[in-house]
């Protein structure tokens, strides 16, 4: 019966090759006004792969509630914060065109992982098809954006609204999920396979990654709406 395991491993290896081209795809659509700033990404990514490859520093636990904020979390809430008080990234997020930022954003469409492990056993039903469904149409969402950019029309500011928010509220129902469902909490609420299934390699690069910056994407819209409107009232 060892050919059924050569199956399994086909299987998984089918949903991490998704997951790597599209990483790769995502480091390539990173908004050229970044400059050498995506150096500093690569490099984080870089560190992340390595520090859980090679389980550097015995004593941190890399399924521990602590740990997974740290890297999944405070990222994304230090630029947000960032942008609420202007802070030194604030002008830069304003000088990056839109369709940059709409163009990378496509990229979401690598949630169809999800729904792929689904077959192979890999993920939970009721999370990954959720998850899936709602960050691939969010990638979609992005490229009709993208190809149809009207930003001086009512109809288009308005549909960039509901994307954004739609594609925000996606990546955090699914952050919530993955650290409620933390068998290391006293309150989980969700199956332990979602967070066996999100804290395995290659997949952690979501949530402590892609994820981060997706939502730090989606304020950076808001941001520049918010920016463009009190231009045009100045």
């Amino acid at each position: 019966m060892d050919w059924l395991s050569d199956i399994d491993l086909a299987d998984k290896l089918v949903v991490d090759l998704v997951l790597y081209l599209f990483s790769i795809g995502a480091f390539a659509l990173m908004p050229a006004h970044f400059g050498r700033k995506v150096w500093i990404l690569v490099a984080w990514f870089l560190f992340l792969n390595l520090a859980f490859l090679m389980d550097f520093w015995d004593f941190l636990n890399w399924e521990g509630p602590a740990l997974f904020i740290l890297l999944g979390q405070v990222p994304w809430i230090l630029f947000v914060l960032d942008l609420l008080f202007k802070g030194r990234l604030s002008s830069k997020v304003a000088a990056v065109p839109m369709r940059e930022i709409l163009l990378w954003q496509v990229t979401r469409i690598m949630g169809i992982h999800f729904v792929i492990a689904i077959y192979g056993g890999y993920a939970p039903e009721e999370f990954a098809l959720q998850v899936g469904f709602s960050e691939a149409v969010t990638g979609l969402g992005a490229l009709a954006l993208y190809v149809t950019y009207r930003p001086e029309k009512g109809w288009y500011r308005t549909l960039l609204i509901f994307w954004n928010t739609y594609g925000l509220t996606s990546v955090l129902s699914a952050e919530v999920k993955i650290f409620l469902s933390n068998p290391h909490l006293p309150f989980s609420h969700f199956s332990r396979e979602i967070f066996q299934y999100m804290t395995s390699y290659p997949q952690n690069w979501v949530y402590c990654f892609w994820f981060p910056i997706a939502i730090g994407m989606h304020a950076a819209v808001f941001y520049k709406m918010y920016q463009t409107r009190g231009a045009k009232a100045a």
